[in-house]
């Protein structure tokens, strides 16, 4: 009998990385003859947004993959009876004591956050610009304190599309500087998303601001679709198709008898470039 896999999400619009991640699963593991399907939630108010959910539950699996949703959704899993892991980031980490809980997937951005602090501490950087995507999965304020180093703080709202994302960066990061003139600049500008990344570099082009002889800039990056700068950025990078081979062979496992880490990590490391 084929085996047969369910990953569900609560967002049918996924981020990029989690996308490319899921997709690598899947191709890895129809390849090795797994039959695997997808599912998501209907956002219209008034309806019932696990209807999909339930629906597939009904059918038979050998394995779901819940990937960063809901209580209520992760309620109708373990009632399912069916196996599954959980895919959540650093911080939406909530471990099932249920009786089908296979394991856990901590995707965890901040993974190279370390490599950070260590490079602010060899370099003497005093100062940092953190720039926030919202919602974001860490805030380097507390770990940089340790070594004395002041972090400041702005936030880009996320509403929805790349292109608002890289605009509220732009935005954000001209108003900042603009706001400021006269004052000395922060030893390192850290853009926490992708698409912040993207607008805020063209802000600082614009502004005449060089780097990094000006200001440092350290970026998060997926592999193949960070932002594209005329120097190679220095970066937190998160390897979506590495992690996926990587997945799916935890999963391949797990269906042959091999069992399925109880918690198991994929994060970022540290890429250095030129601009820090």
């Amino acid at each position: 009998m084929r085996r047969r896999i369910l990953f569900y999400t609560a967002d049918q619009y996924c981020c990029y990385y989690i996308a490319q991640m899921i997709s690598a699963v899947r191709s890895g593991l129809i390849k090795s003859g797994v039959d695997a399907s997808m599912a998501s939630v209907c956002e219209a108010p008034g309806k019932n947004k696990c209807m999909q959910l339930e629906s597939f539950l009904k059918e038979r699996w050998d394995l779901v993959v819940e990937i960063a949703s809901s209580g209520k959704s992760r309620h109708i899993i373990e009632e399912s009876g069916w196996p599954f892991i959980c895919i959540y980031d650093g911080i939406k980490r909530r471990p099932s004591a249920s009786s089908n809980f296979v394991g856990e997937v901590n995707y965890w951005t901040g993974a190279a956050l370390g490599d950070l602090a260590r490079s602010c501490a060899k370099k003497g950087v005093k100062t940092v610009l953190q720039v926030l995507g919202l919602p974001n999965p860490y805030d380097v304020t507390e770990m940089l304190a340790i070594s004395k180093i002041a972090v400041k703080t702005i936030k880009v709202a996320n509403p929805g599309s790349c292109e608002a994302v890289a605009n509220g960066g732009f935005r954000a990061v001209c108003n900042y500087f603009r706001s400021r003139r006269g004052e000395p600049y922060p030893d390192l500008v850290l853009f926490t998303d992708d698409y912040v990344a993207q607008g805020g570099l063209i802000a600082m082009r614009s502004l005449g601001l060089r780097i990094p002889e000006d200001i440092a800039v350290v970026s998060h990056a997926n592999k193949g679709h960070g932002p594209v700068w005329e120097k190679p950025l220095t970066r937190m990078e998160m390897d979506a198709e590495g992690h996926g081979i990587k997945l799916a062979d935890a999963i391949a496992r797990q269906l042959t008898g091999q069992g399925f880490p109880k918690n198991m990590t994929l994060g970022s490391v540290w890429r250095e470039g030129e601009t820090f």
